[in-house]
């Protein structure tokens, strides 16, 4: 017996329904995989050289030590990645579960532990301090989050015994901007400077930026003996800065660029003490008591999210991807979703 037409209409809209059910699952399901909202442990992912319109491709090759990178994508593949700058190779090391975000990253002088300034939960408004073994993939608190405070720029001293970071405390109405270490095995926060953003260990002395309290500006370099507590503007002046690091035995900044190119002026409202600037920088070199200029191995502007430096080598996050500085930039890797980097010594 033949079913009345209407019927096989009725059967085919009912099978068609449940197979755009399944395919919507396996979507679903395929989506979650690599993590689970909210753990702390999520799995490794599969590396993807294409997602969400967001394309990671590496471009070039240059003798570097491996560099260590966030990548925002979409999830599931917002990852911190680590890329072989003699091979090409990329890697993911960590997968960002649904609910958390990272503020910054620091491999430690062994290659081997990163520092993640790190919050479990976007919900928490604020973000603590973990470490990752990459070796096990052990994800370690070492500071809770305290709502209304966030630990960014994380920075390993220079006897592993305890992470600098810049403390945002938002917990009053008057923010906050402090340099902070971090005691490993305790998590104890001690309180380095005042009004100091981005603090480095270099061999008990401290390199951080200031802060103008009334603007927020960063527009001076300081050094602190921690063993006598003496402080030290080595570089200030009427532009912001960002991006403080040590290369060759040199204090190397990023210089926020206004379209006064003697760089005497201010750029009107200051740079934020925190989070992405939108403005290209120039790296410039210290000198004593003065910003001297731009430096010669990165003379081009271009828009700096994050930088770290081994030896000699700059490695930036610009909105164009992973670039070497030098009189002739390398560009590592192309991609607009990386914000922060960091640079294995070893």
């Amino acid at each position: 017996m033949t079913a009345p037409a209407g019927d096989a209409r009725r059967l085919r809209w009912v099978i068609r329904c449940l197979q755009a059910a399944l395919a919507v699952t396996v979507a679903f399901a395929v989506w979650l995989v690599g993590f689970s909202p909210g753990s702390d442990e999520p799995a490794v992912l599969p590396d993807t050289s294409e997602q969400f319109s967001l394309d990671l491709e590496v471009v070039a090759t240059a003798e570097a030590p491996l560099v260590y990178a966030v990548e925002q994508r979409a999830r599931p593949d917002y990852r911190i990645l680590r890329l072989d700058p003699t091979t090409g190779d990329v890697e993911t090391i960590f997968t960002v579960p649904e609910d958390a975000i990272i503020y910054g990253i620091d491999v430690d002088a062994t290659g081997s532990v990163l520092a993640i300034a790190y919050s479990p939960d976007l919900s928490l408004d604020g973000s603590g301090l973990w470490t990752f073994d990459m070796a096990t993939d052990d994800l370690t608190q070492v500071a809770p989050v305290v709502p209304g405070t966030y630990l960014t720029d994380p920075g390993w001293g220079e006897n592993g015994d305890e992470i600098l970071a810049t403390r945002v405390d938002r917990s009053a109405d008057d923010e906050q901007l402090d340099a902070v270490g971090i005691d490993i095995e305790t998590g104890a926060v001690e309180v380095i400077a005042t009004d100091a953003v981005a603090p480095t260990d270099d061999g008990g002395l401290v390199h951080y930026l200031g802060v103008e309290p009334d603007t927020a500006a960063r527009q001076s370099v300081h050094t602190l003996d921690r063993t006598t507590g003496t402080d030290t503007v080595v570089a200030s002046g009427e532009v912001d800065l960002d991006h403080l690091v040590t290369v060759a035995d040199a204090l190397v900044v990023a210089v926020l660029d206004s379209d006064d190119t003697t760089g005497g002026l201010t750029l009107g409202t200051p740079a934020a003490a925190h989070g992405s600037h939108d403005i290209p920088s120039t790296w410039w070199t210290i000198s004593a008591d003065a910003l001297s200029g731009p430096a010669s191995e990165d003379p081009e502007s271009s828009l700096v999210y994050d930088a770290d430096a081994a030896a000699e080598t700059i490695v930036s996050a610009t909105r164009e991807g992973l670039t070497i500085g030098g009189e002739t930039p390398i560009r590592l890797i192309a991609s607009r979703a990386l914000r922060f980097v960091t640079i294995a010594d070893s």
